[in-house]
């Protein structure tokens, strides 16, 4: 019994450090290229965000059925929530690695892009199609502005 219980640890142990291993090997050795890499992960996710809201967009206004529009929504909160974990990794590297003044702005502006799509899809998505592509117009507009 106890051999098989040993047995059983060392396998454990052995399987936690090849995949954190592993999963060093694939980070930059230089802090601030892992922080580039952090940064431009949430970069691309913010474009396909914008890419979500878009085909909604695109759905709303060519008045597709119901089912569409509530795929469109699901697909834009969950771009809006893997946005928001992207940001958050983001703000994670720079505290550690101690650059967080280096960063702040871009990783506020892209927590507060997350925050403003979670937030829309939370307040329109029981709201009548008409006042959903108003807000959504709004929002893709400040959106492209930025840029």
């Amino acid at each position: 019994m106890r051999l098989a219980l040993l047995v059983a640890l060392a396998i454990g142990l052995t399987g936690c450090t090849s995949i954190y291993h592993r999963t060093q090997s694939r980070l930059p050795t230089e802090p601030a290229a892992e922080l580039a890499l952090r940064l431009d992960e949430a970069r691309t996710s913010a474009r396909l965000v914008e890419q979500a809201a878009v085909k909604l967009h695109d759905s709303l206004r060519r008045g597709r059925p119901g089912v569409t529009i509530e795929a469109g929504f699901d697909r834009l909160e969950a771009a809006g929530y893997e946005l928001e974990r992207r940001a958050l990794a983001v703000s994670d590297t720079a505290e550690r690695l101690g650059q967080s003044a280096d960063a702040s702005v871009e990783i506020a502006q892209l927590t507060g892009q997350a925050q403003t799509w979670l937030d829309f899809v939370k307040s329109s998505r029981e709201a009548e199609a008409v006042d959903q592509l108003g807000k959504l117009e709004s929002l893709l507009d400040v959106v492209r502005g930025k840029r």
